[in-house]
């Protein structure tokens, strides 16, 4: 009877972990209402695990066909030997890594919309329309929103079902999985973010290093120029995108594609050999408005990059004899800053938060300030 049990277990496994591999056939990107943020296809995993695992616990013999209450009781106090055991875990974790393959084909160029196909009932497509799912950024961020359900919640809560019914830990094939679906993470996110970064950096690198912008001899500026509201006109759109799609992702979206802005901005000012009074004037108000915008979404590094920025234009700002004004040349340049903030209020609305205090905002601007005019004595031409 064994043999034929062990058998069965071995069929059982096969299509298990065949399935598996296949099952990234049933995403069709519907929503799911219980789990914010992710897609039913996770509760069909979650379901479909349940029933092997039920299915190969029975198999195993724990489960019998006698009658009476105190038969029942005793059935229920039969453990699985080891050797099913270890089988059936074996299927439960093979399964897992086969959905993770399957997630990252749904994220890849290779994926195809199965309801445009003719092997596929139309009917039985539930594709939310609302949002472009032949866009790898949207499957892209799904997929992303999904992984983030499997670890902190559905898989999990898989391991504890799978040792509470063999009584055995699984501790470090959590560790181990867990490992695995924070890499997995990592290399789809940066893939995301280093996709929707390269016109980003494109925009404020072309912005500054402009060859028709002389830093040294520009005059006051009276207005930002148009390279940084279509920075931040671009941003409004991934802002718009992920919120969408993934609003989980949102915070950590933009707080990657602001970090890679700033620092492609620091390294674009780094090759300007010097700032006239006219130059320092307009960097520091570009970067100061656009600082101010994404303030909420700025995380330590960007800010530390940022000071970077203000530091090298205070350092390499050249004074000369006609600017013994600059002191009345910073309050017209506050004047600017403060007027075009009124203006795109609006358009940059979504970018507001909470957690960030106008008295630190305030603190800020007087360190940068302070940087400035220690730059008054930078060296003369």
């Amino acid at each position: 009877m064994d043999s034929v049990r062990w058998k069965f277990e071995d069929v059982l496994a096969y299509t298990w972990i065949r399935d598996a591999r296949l099952f990234h056939y049933l995403e069709n990107w519907e929503p799911d209402p219980q789990l914010p943020g992710a897609t039913i296809y996770l509760t069909k995993i979650q379901t479909f695990q349940r029933h092997n695992v039920t299915s190969a616990y029975r198999i195993a013999g724990v489960v019998t066909e006698q009658n009476g209450s105190n038969s029942n009781k005793s059935a229920k106090n039969k453990t699985v030997r080891p050797e099913f055991a270890s089988k059936i875990s074996k299927a439960f974790l093979d399964a897992l890594y086969a959905f993770l393959d399957g997630l990252v084909h749904l994220a890849s160029d290779d994926w195809q919309d199965l309801s445009k196909s003719s092997v596929v009932d139309p009917s039985r497509t539930l594709i939310n329309r609302d949002i472009d799912i032949s866009s790898t950024h949207t499957r892209l961020l799904l997929v992303l929103s999904n992984l983030g359900n499997l670890s902190q919640t559905l898989i999990p809560n898989m391991f504890n079902q799978m040792e509470i019914v063999f009584g055995s830990s699984a501790e470090e094939e959590r560790q181990t999985l867990a490992a695995v679906l924070v890499e997995v993470d990592r290399t789809l996110f940066d893939d995301y973010a280093k996709q929707t970064a390269m016109n980003l950096t494109r925009l404020i690198r072309e912005g500054i290093m402009d060859t028709n912008m002389d830093w040294f001899e520009t005059p006051r500026p009276t207005e930002v120029r148009p390279y940084i509201f279509e920075t931040l006109m671009y941003l409004v759109s991934v802002h718009a995108h992920v919120n969408t799609v993934a609003k989980s992702l949102l915070e950590r979206t933009l707080n990657s594609l602001i970090e890679d802005l700033i620092d492609e901005a620091l390294a674009c000012f780094r090759q300007v050999r010097r700032f006239g009074m006219g130059g320092m004037l307009r960097a520091t108000l570009e970067m100061e408005f656009m600082h101010k915008v994404l303030q909420p979404y700025v995380t330590k590094k960007a800010d530390a990059q940022l000071k970077e920025i203000y530091k090298k234009i205070s350092e390499s700002y050249v004074r000369r004899g006609e600017d013994d004004n600059l002191q009345e040349a910073l309050e017209g340049v506050k004047k600017t800053l403060s007027d075009t903030r009124k203006a795109t209020g609006i358009e940059f609305l979504c970018f507001r938060g909470p957690g960030k205090s106008s008295e630190s905002s305030g603190k800020s601007e007087r360190n940068r300030n302070r940087e400035v005019k220690e730059g008054r004595e930078g060296r003369r031409s």
